[in-house]
């Protein structure tokens, strides 16, 4: 029978589409509660990422994406509802 992990230790678990995934629950500065989630292939994988963003936080780091970085495109904010319409001029005769 597997061990059970302490609170704070993170959940480990495999999803229906086969990756595994780790949860962290973590405290912002405001008191809220969020969790972050990290994804592998393997069980291993997955609580390799677990354990560095837990060494991040132990460090007083934030927890960043890898992936991220600033030079990464974001998807761009909707347009005012204004913008898609024309002005048009009335003329009387």
């Amino acid at each position: 029978m597997p061990r059970r992990r302490a609170p704070g230790e993170g959940a480990v678990f495999e999803r229906l589409d086969g990756r595994w995934e780790a949860r962290l629950e973590v405290r912002e500065a405001d008191g809220r509660r969020r969790r972050k989630s990290f994804y592998g292939r393997t069980q291993s994988e997955a609580l390799a990422k677990l354990r560095q963003a837990q060494r991040q936080l132990d460090d007083g780091l934030p927890i960043v994406n890898p992936k991220f970085t600033p030079s990464t495109p974001t998807r761009t904010p909707s347009r005012d509802r204004e913008q898609h319409f024309y002005a048009f001029e009335v003329v009387t005769a």
